[in-house]
């Protein structure tokens, strides 16, 4: 029997999948019919043949083959093929099978000797797997075999330009031929009943008539037909969306011309025009296009594709598969420095991102690197080749390959452009604008560091003062303590955090940053100026103390990579250290507050360290016993929920990571709340497959933290610096043996056990939640972990005495073996070619999968496994070195370990160690189903307030439009709306066991909602401003909105079910959505002096009815107002009530000044006051009063209790009634008794001293307990 699917590992058993699995259903067939659906029972024909037996040997048949999970065809076709298709095998998953199922019915037509026969008819959501036979040597079947003699224009060399999204190279599309028709002969008719039956795939229908059945004529001419008329004016977004849509087989080519039609009743809008194109994603085949436009048409909100925020980009992605090209839809994503310096061609949509995979899955290349050996003109891998060499064409434009990094190799991925060379925007013109390669002379290397430039990043602002430092190294050269790191001030720290959209006073804290700047990337620990005694006198005179001026930068060679001249900074990440209340809310303000996350990052094991460190002397009980406690905490997350009981400290561990505002909800009670429990349903789930399949055990007693280096020096061999402030606020400096690694882990070297102690220098440095490495010894440490550096590594540390008692391990010498080749100079043409040996060659998964197995089976200490950890490094720095890894076959493993999932029959076993165990606990099996939230819920607390109807009747258009579009995002990520809004993808259909790439689903996902969310927002804004709803007297316009969307919500609910399953639409998302408020920036402070006859009453009456402007006045987030705390009275001045408004904006300044309710406030009490704290002497300098702002500023995170600080020169509007008190400054302590700490605080005194005294002439201090908090924050 002619073998399908890849080649399995040797040695092994024979890959015969017919008799390794239980055969459901098998039938010989007699003719097949492969094309397009114009209805879920009529089929378009594209290709036909009268399918006989295989030519020679046995003469097997053609036949149909359905197992439990999979279904083979083998065709033998007799008429319509090329020696290519001789014969055609087809392999797809049962679950590719639309949820119309399969169709049984009987055709007019006999079959060989006059049997009547069967047709069985079908459509699936992506092609099936080609192989074809070619010359005795089996591969895998492509677009380009699909041609007829005589097709040679469309072939390489003969006008080929791009390879096309439209299938134009070739006269079968079978790529984008979806429905499937096959007969065969009615004797077979039972035994396929009840196969099919069994698996729940039967639909049966009457007999078909033939008219029923439409062909096309077996014509190129006919199968080509011209998409978009020359003379068709089409805005290039459009004609791109409708490839798209042609290109999932959403729509097909013959109605093209019905949507133009639809298209141009739409008028001239042409945002609206493809945000309704948008919407037809959420289905898998539209058949009448003018209902899918009337049906959307009043529901969508007419707005361009333009992201919401300055750091995010839409950008198109292309994934070429061996039979076609998916044009995606523009995604969000964080921009690059690429993107940002070619601003203009991104909002042109001159950019994409492509990617090489298979129909549904990663492409393994290497089973076909022999086929490619044979024949570059053939297979997978000369099509792939084609793409990279000539382009893709989509919607009329040629996208060429521009550059690539390491992880997009990894990835079989790449970054192409459409060139306009009539504005000098073409590939070349791109490189040469980035940087300077030239010294580069290693081609993977060179594409690498040309990718680092396309690292995702923040842009934080031009950095001039840069200077050079020298790396720690030891005293022959040969290791590198400083690989990577590099120094900031706390200023340039904090702007990075600022960018990343943290908060001020948390931002305040940040330790260190990751970084790309030009040519320059890593790290930089963010170092403050030489701390002081009470007494002024500098500490640590003994010590090299960093010197970092204001907002600069000290760069390392090491992290210098190539020649640039941009100064921009661009970060990717920061590590803070911030303690943190236990959650809480108070309604009206449901879902008002997006838990922030810190520096602090849980430690946890996983499958390679516990196969390491299991045979290294650690106590079967004990790793068994911290997996069983984590089960037990999150097996009571239900009950917790059922009882009300609240904030758990596993809690924040548990919805870590979750955009929801999940334990606010269960703190303010609704706990019951549906879409709360399934949101809670998720992150339980989450963690139990993560226990599953990864053994993710948290460890208490530890923390993840990215990797510095001690400047100072004060560190020995061996020994690092780590002091933590968790989620809680407990602070903790960790001393004792500790074990550290990082990921991946292969060799038992690679965790290492170290010391951690303590040193009044590093607490003074303020690196918190980082780990500070020595830079002392013969070897770095980080080097030792898995050939770890510190430009962005993350590490684990750890310190539960029941896993530091390990047997130490030699370190592995990542050297490697082979040096990489270089050229004289690097060429494009070479770079692609590398793109393609790196596919082909690239073990890295395999090797991985390899090392685990036999790491289980004979142990991490044993040759073999040694040998594996030695070929995994260099498949590891393959795209980087060019180095190919040999994978030898006597290294490849004839069984796995059940913890590694499903295997074939014979090739598993039950792993008898903590791996095993922890796989099969009863707690995971059989696994807990997700399923649709069905029950409905309104909360009395909300239900019961009354709001107009008018109000809810424009809220329902809203809701509408939210509902399509929310639904779209469900279809495009295989998402739940629970995993939509809580950013959290866990599974793909398909049969995966697990989405292994979540983290990298979860940021377009993340982004695509946040646009949709502050889109209905700023929707619900207007409405509140616009139609000023009444309705409870205690709640603002706003907020009755999203009372009304609640309502709404609760009395839909459970709302359309979508052909994936999943139900939409809960009660809390959408109220989510209008509660939500953004950050505001501008705090109007006014002190108020009441007249010696005012009573207590009458200010009391003055303090409420300031607070009541929250709410009335637009552009107004939040109001507080009280009187001054006893300690301060003295020092007011007289001035003894305080108000605080939060506005959104500068520019509402004025409309809160003149607005009825203000001038009201002014009238009826006719207080006077003045806004002030200092008033500057007339002899300072505007740069000596900014270094007295700066230096107040930088308070926060050195005196305890001070949260924030705010300080401020007055606006030009107020400064004619400032009587000279031009600076104000606000300082939010935790309470009150944090304010004598604050007021004698050394750092305070330096303040009054340095500062106060020779630049400021008079002071009004005024302290006030405000009673509003929960407004504010």
């Amino acid at each position: 029997m002619t073998q399908i699917g890849p080649n399995p590992p040797a040695p092994g058993p024979p890959a015969d999948p017919f008799k390794e699995e239980p055969v459901a259903v098998i039938t010989s067939l007699c003719h097949a019919q492969i094309g397009s659906s114009l209805s879920p029972i009529q089929l378009m024909v594209g290709w036909e043949d009268d399918v006989g037996r295989e030519r020679g040997g046995n003469g097997r048949p053609s036949e149909l083959i359905v197992l439990p999970e999979y279904v083979w065809i083998q065709l033998f076709p007799t008429k319509y093929a090329t020696d290519a298709l001789q014969p055609l095998q087809l392999e797809f998953n049962v679950r590719d099978i639309t949820k119309g199922g399969v169709v049984l019915s009987c055709t007019m037509n006999l079959g060989p000797g006059g049997r009547k026969c069967v047709d069985v008819t079908f459509h699936l959501h992506r092609p099936p797997r080609f192989w074809v036979l070619v010359n005795g040597v089996r591969r895998r079947d492509t677009l380009l075999d699909g041609g007829y003699e005589g097709d040679g224009e469309f072939r390489e060399g003969k006008g080929f330009r791009g390879v096309s999204s439209l299938g134009e190279e070739s006269a079968l599309r079978i790529g984008r031929w979806l429905s499937y028709r096959l007969t065969f002969p009615e004797d077979d008719l039972p035994q396929l009943k009840a196969g099919l039956k069994e698996l729940g795939l039967l639909r049966v229908f009457p007999p078909l008539k033939p008219s029923q059945i439409a062909s096309w004529a077996l014509s190129k001419q006919a199968l080509l037909p011209r998409v978009f008329p020359k003379e068709l004016k089409l805005p290039f977004h459009l004609k791109y969306t409708i490839d798209s849509l042609l290109s999932f087989g959403i729509l097909i080519d013959v109605q093209v011309n019905d949507l133009l039609e639809a298209l141009r009743d739409l008028g001239d809008d042409e945002d609206k025009k493809e945000r309704i194109l948008l919407t037809f994603f959420r289905e898998a085949r539209i058949w009448d296009i003018k209902k899918a436009v009337m049906d959307v048409k009043s529901k969508i909100l007419s707005r361009p594709l333009r992201a919401p925020q300055s750091h995010m980009v839409y950008i198109a992605k292309a994934v070429i598969t061996p039979t076609r090209i998916l044009a995606y839809p523009p995604e969000l994503q964080t921009s690059n420095f690429v993107l940002r310096r070619f601003a203009l061609q991104v909002d042109q949509r001159r950019f994409i991102r492509v990617q090489l995979w298979d129909e549904g899955n990663r492409l393994h290349m290497h089973y076909e690197s022999k086929t490619d050996d044979a024949d570059v003109n053939e297979g997978i891998v000369a099509r792939f080749r084609r793409c990279l060499k000539y382009g893709i064409k989509i919607g009329g434009r040629i996208f060429k390959i521009l550059d690539y990094s390491a992880s997009q190799a990894r990835n079989a991925s790449y970054w192409a452009i459409a060139e306009d060379r009539e504005q000098g925007f073409t590939c070349d013109a791109v490189r040469e604008a980035i940087g300077d390669f030239s010294e580069e002379k290693i081609v993977a290397k060179n594409a690498a560091r040309r990718g680092q430039l396309y690292s995702t990043t923040r842009a934080v602002g031009i950095v001039r003062r840069v200077r050079t430092i020298v790396d720690f190294t030891t005293t022959d050269g040969s290791s590198t303590f400083t690989d990577g790191v590099g120094i900031c001030n706390q200023e340039l720290a904090k702007a990075a955090a600022l960018e990343l959209g943290i908060s001020e006073e948390v931002a305040a804290r940040t330790t260190a940053i990751q970084f790309r700047k030009g040519g320059a990337k890593g790290v930089a620990a963010a170092w403050p100026p030489r701390p002081m005694d009470a007494n002024g006198i500098p500490l640590f005179q003994d010590l090299p103390w960093p010197k970092v001026k204001p907002h600069s930068l000290l760069l390392r060679p090491s992290q210098i990579k190539f020649a640039s001249s941009h100064a921009h900074l661009g970060v990717v990440k920061v590590r803070i250290a911030r303690s943190f209340p236990a959650p809480s809310l108070s309604l009206p303000y449901v879902a008002l507050m997006l838990l922030q996350t810190s520096g602090y990052s849980y430690a946890y094991l996983n499958r390679e360290v516990i196969s390491l460190i299991y045979p290294r002397g650690i106590r079967h009980s004990d790793i068994m016993g911290m997996f069983e406690t984590q089960i037990e905490e999150i097996a009571g997350t239900e009950l917790s929920l059922e009882a009300g009981d609240g904030w758990r400290p596993f809690h924040e561990r548990l919805f870590n990571g979750s955009k929801f505002p999940i334990l606010p909800l269960i703190e303010t009670g609704f706990h019951h709340e549906p879409f709360v429990r399934a949101i809670a349903r998720l992150f339980v789930n989450r963690s139990l497959w993560n226990l599953k399949w990864k053994a993710r055990v948290h460890v208490e007693k530890g923390v993840n933290g990215l990797g510095v280096v001690d400047e100072l020096g004060v560190l020995e061999e061996g020994q690092v610096f780590c002091r933590t402030i968790n989620h809680r606020g407990e602070d903790r400096i960790v001393t004792g043996k500790c074990i550290i690694f990082r990921a991946p882990t292969r060799h038992p070297g690679d965790v290492q056990v170290v010391e951690a102690v303590d040193h009044p220098a590093l607490q003074a440095s303020g690196l918190n939640n980082v780990i500070v490495f020595n830079r002392r010894g013969q070897r770095d440490l980080p080097s030792m972990l898995g050939g770890g550096d510190l430009d962005g590594d993350d590490y684990t540390l750890i310190w539960d005495e029941r896993l530091t008692s390990i047997r130490e391990e030699e370190p592995m010498n990542y050297s490697p073996p082979v040096k990489p080749t270089k050229v004289e100079e690097v060429s494009t043409e070479q770079i692609v070619e590398f793109h393609t040996t790196y596919m082909k060659k690239d073990m890295l998964g395999a090797v991985s999968n390899a090392h685990l197995a036999m790491s289980d089976y004979l142990g991490p200490d044993h040759e073999d496994c040694r040998e594996l950890c030695m070929i995994h490094s260099t498949a590891v720095d393959f795209a980087k070195t060019g180095v190919a890894p040999e994978f030898p076959h006597d290294l490849r493993p004839e069984k796995f370990p059940d913890f590694m999932g499903p295997r074939r029959r014979g090739w598993v076993y039950e792993s008898q160690k903590p791996l095993g165990l922890m796989f099969r606990h009863s707690r995971l099996n059989p696994f807990p189903e997700l399923k649709p939230v069905s029950e409905t819920f309104l909360d009395p607390r909300l239900g019961s307030i009354q709001v107009d109807e008018r109000i809810v009747e424009i809220v329902q258009k809203l809701k509408d439009g939210y509902d399509i579009e929310l639904q779209g995002l469900m279809v495009k990520y295989y998402a739940r709306e629970e995993e939509v809004v809580a950013g959290l993808v866990l599974e793909m259909p398909g049969g995966l066991k697990r989405l292994d790439k979540d983290n990298k689903l979860r940021d377009p996902l993340t982004m695509a909602f946040e646009a949709l969310r502050l889109d209905f927002i700023d929707a619900g804004r207007k409405v509140a401003s616009s139609t000023k709803p009444r309705g409870d007297d205690e709640l603002t316009p706003i907020q009755l909105v999203a009372v009304a969307s609640y309502q709404l919500s609760s009395r839909c609910f459970p709302g359309v079910v979508l052909n994936l399953g999943f139900s939409s639409t809960s009660s809390l998302a959408f109220i989510h959505l209008t509660l939500s408020i953004s950050t505001m920036s501008v705090v109007h402070v006014v002190l108020f002096k009441p007249k010696p006859t005012a009573t207590e009453e009458e200010l009391q009456s003055f303090i409420d009815f300031a607070r009541s402007f929250d709410g009335e006045i637009p552009g107004l987030v939040s109001m507080r107002a009280g009187k001054n705390l006893p300690g301060t009275v003295p020092r007011a001045k007289g001035y003894d009530i305080a108000i605080v408004a939060v506005l959104e904006k500068q520019s509402d300044l004025p409309i809160y000044a003149k607005h009825p309710k203000h001038q009201e406030l002014l009238a009826k009490y006719r207080v006077p006051y003045i806004e002030v704290l200092f008033k500057p002497k007339a002899s300072a300098t505007p740069a000596q009063l900014q270094s007295f702002i700066d230096f107040a500023r930088g308070m926060v995170g050195q005196i305890p209790g001070l949260v924030s600080i705010r300080v401020g020169r007055n606006l030009p509007i107020t400064v004619p009634r400032a009587k000279g008190y031009d600076i104000a400054l606000m300082a939010i302590l935790e309470r009150q008794s944090d304010l004598p700490i604050y007021a004698n605080h050394p750092v305070h005194q330096q303040l009054l001293s340095d500062y106060r005294t020779p630049y400021i002439d008079d002071v009004l201090a005024f302290d006030f307990d405000d009673t509003n908090e929960a407004q504010y924050d």
